[in-house]
């Protein structure tokens, strides 16, 4: 039932983070960060490139693989939403790093803060423990009727209590989940979400690539110069 959504998106990670063509992707484009350092002179090394295309060929693989087993979206949504996660955690890294603007970053980067609080929801349940069978959604399925369920666990209500200022609602979530029946989860459209947060990553790139300060801030703390000449020395 979630296949069709799921090879989109694997379509969309492989068009947008990806260099061409799509059939047989070639390095993805968080590599160019190696020109943006100006490290590929055989000479220096700079990490940044190699770790979140790392991370980018993670997501590629773990679409690869659902995309080509049966569906079961609890378990497809949690291997996907992992993924997603651990790109976030270093571009939140990178984001203190230099000092990215409050404002820019919450607006720019907003999907961000939606994957951060299901994979939270993920992680740490909760009073979700407490739910008897649960029955999982992505938002628009038009099988999903929200009237045949008591409560229904969504992208808003993980938003508001999965996060660490959410402490002062849990009694309001152990009363919505604890020990309830008929509870629904409806993820997020894994289409849209993955759109969202190719254009998120897209734009750290850009940033790096375009701005000569956080370039230089960067830089600072992670080319190692003369890496390959280190390397190369004999034992």
């Amino acid at each position: 039932m979630s296949q069709p959504e799921f090879e989109r998106a694997f379509e969309i990670v492989r068009n947008t983070l990806f260099e061409e063509p799509i059939e047989d992707p070639g390095d993805p484009i968080a590599c160019r960060m190696h020109d943006a350092f100006g490290v590929l002179d055989g000479v220096g090394h700079n990490c940044l490139g190699c770790n979140f295309a790392e991370i980018t060929n993670g997501i590629d693989h773990c679409l690869s693989k659902i995309v080509n087993t049966n569906a079961r979206i609890e378990f497809d949504f949690t291997d996907y939403i992992w993924w997603l996660y651990l790109f976030v955690e270093r571009a939140e890294v990178l984001f203190e790093v230099i000092e990215l603007p409050a404002s820019y970053r919450s607006r720019t980067f907003y999907p961000f803060v939606t994957i951060r609080r299901w994979a939270n929801f993920l992680k740490h349940p909760n009073f979700f423990v407490f739910v008897h069978h649960p029955k999982y959604f992505f938002e628009g399925d038009a099988s999903f009727d929200e009237t045949q369920f008591d409560f229904v666990v969504d992208t808003n209500f993980v938003r508001d209590n999965y996060g660490a200022e959410a402490k002062s609602r849990r009694g309001s979530v152990r009363a919505k989940l604890q020990n309830k029946n008929d509870i629904a989860v409806l993820f997020p459209n894994i289409i849209e979400l993955t759109e969202e947060f190719c254009h998120c990553a897209y734009t750290i790139f850009e940033l790096v690539e375009r701005n000569e300060v956080y370039r230089e801030v960067l830089s600072n703390v992670s080319t190692l110069e003369e890496y390959f000449a280190i390397a190369d020395q004999p034992e």
